[in-house]
């Protein structure tokens, strides 16, 4: 799973820093030449022993007003920043904020466990100068407990843990997504689609790829197949160059009874993800389990397209790309909708009759309907390569890269295709 770093620094920045860190033209706010000097002071204080109470709030809230810009500012330096929180914790040991600061730092620069006996020692203080609401504090405290313990695969630790933090505090989207990824992991998938469904609702902080994987799932094992489709349809969307997903929606597909799209689903996953991917395998059991079960049961559309796709594979491999052409068309028109794979079928043989602007229309097609698939990136970088608009075709391919640098057919096609933009300069 990956660590939510973004999520938890939008969060963050409610409770860790103060209001008012960003410029009224939405830029984010830096530090002026007189906040840095006031930083400089305040790291050089060795203790706030001797000072009143009046001071040391002052003393606090400039703590505070500082660290706001400075979570805020992406370029601020992280040695900085924890020297900071670290200082903070010197000055008020016995203060709750100062250790969620420290934790929330020390997650933002992937210091998992530094961030969790941070947020331990937030647990034994009291919130003395900090006036904001202590119990989305300590919400935040027990999500940041939860989020490490499920990490770490300590997922019934992680359940105790994120119970406490929804107790607390039902606002936040983040403990819902947590909570339903560890329901999942413990096989409570009631509490699991749960806790998604209030997730899915909560705020605006976006789903990863594994929130649509295991709330699909979930939903699908609840016997909720138009939820479970629809969610693992988004995430596809959503997240086109995910594995998994695509399976897991063919899954559904088929639950539902929708052969053809089910089988297509299980193709896309091939298509994107590779040979060597981890699904591709359970994909092509599924692909055979479906033309036998689809030629069984003699349903006149099914069987239909079925047999263009069969021909046209058929004439593709006898290089008879006329026919075979022709063969996609009419599974596509039998289809009646746009699909991204049928789609895909057609520009490659397209691309086979030397049709260049031909596949280049259906890829721009693709784009539209299904953006940032790293496929239609790289299938497009190649086909106006083909027609020698270098610059078209370098831009594609760097999206491609962008979109997914470890995809197999980027890897595979990476070294021969800089080689031929490099050759095709030169002359």
């Amino acid at each position: 799973m990956k660590l939510r770093f973004l999520l938890y620094s939008l969060i963050i920045a409610i409770i860790v820093v103060a209001p008012c860190v960003c410029a009224e033209n939405g830029e984010v706010k830096q530090l002026t030449d007189e906040d840095k000097q006031s930083l400089n002071k305040i790291l050089e204080i060795e203790s706030s022993d001797g000072m009143g109470d009046a001071e040391k709030q002052q003393l606090f809230s400039s703590i505070q007003r500082l660290l706001a810009i400075m979570q805020a500012d992406p370029k601020t330096e992280p040695e900085l920043l924890i020297s900071m929180t670290s200082k903070q914790i010197t000055l008020f040991p016995d203060e709750r904020k100062a250790y969620v600061d420290a934790a929330s730092v020390y997650l933002k620069f992937n210091k998992m466990k530094d961030m969790y006996e941070q947020a331990i020692e937030a647990l034994k203080k009291k919130s003395i100068f900090y006036k904001g609401d202590t119990q989305r504090l300590e919400a935040m405290i027990y999500t940041m407990l939860g989020q490490y313990l499920l990490e770490t695969k300590q997922y019934k630790r992680a359940y105790e843990a994120l119970n406490k933090a929804l107790i607390r505090s039902k606002e936040m989207a983040l403990p819902f997504y947590l909570m339903g990824n560890v329901c999942f992991q413990l096989q409570k998938y009631i509490e699991c689609q749960n806790a998604y469904s209030v997730a899915f609702t909560t705020g605006v902080d976006p789903a990863y790829p594994v929130d649509y994987f295991y709330y699909g799932i979930a939903l699908h094992r609840n016997g909720e197949t138009d939820k479970a489709s629809q969610m693992l349809r988004t995430g596809c969307f959503a997240y086109p160059n995910e594995p998994g997903l695509p399976l897991n929606y063919g899954y559904v597909l088929h639950r539902q009874d929708k052969l053809i799209e089910a089988y297509l689903a299980f193709f896309r996953e091939q298509i994107i993800f590779g040979p060597n991917a981890p699904f591709y395998q359970a994909a092509q059991f599924n692909i055979n389990m479906l033309v036998d079960l689809i030629a069984r049961r003699n349903n006149l559309r099914e069987t239909q397209i079925m047999h263009h796709i069969s021909q046209w594979d058929t004439l593709m491999n006898q290089e008879k790309f006329e026919p075979a052409l022709e063969e996609m068309k009419q599974a596509i028109d039998l289809f009646d909708e746009y699909n991204w794979t049928l789609q895909f079928f057609l520009q490659m043989t397209y691309e086979k009759l030397k049709q260049y602007d031909n596949a280049i229309d259906v890829l721009e097609k693709m784009n539209l309907n299904n953006p940032h698939v790293v496929i239609n990136y790289i299938e497009l970088a190649k086909n106006y390569f083909l027609i020698g608009d270098m610059e078209t075709s370098l831009e594609y391919f760097k999206k491609a890269r962008k979109a997914s640098p470890n995809n197999w057919k980027l890897k595979q096609m990476q070294d021969s295709f800089q080689n031929a933009l490099v050759n095709e300069q030169d002359k």
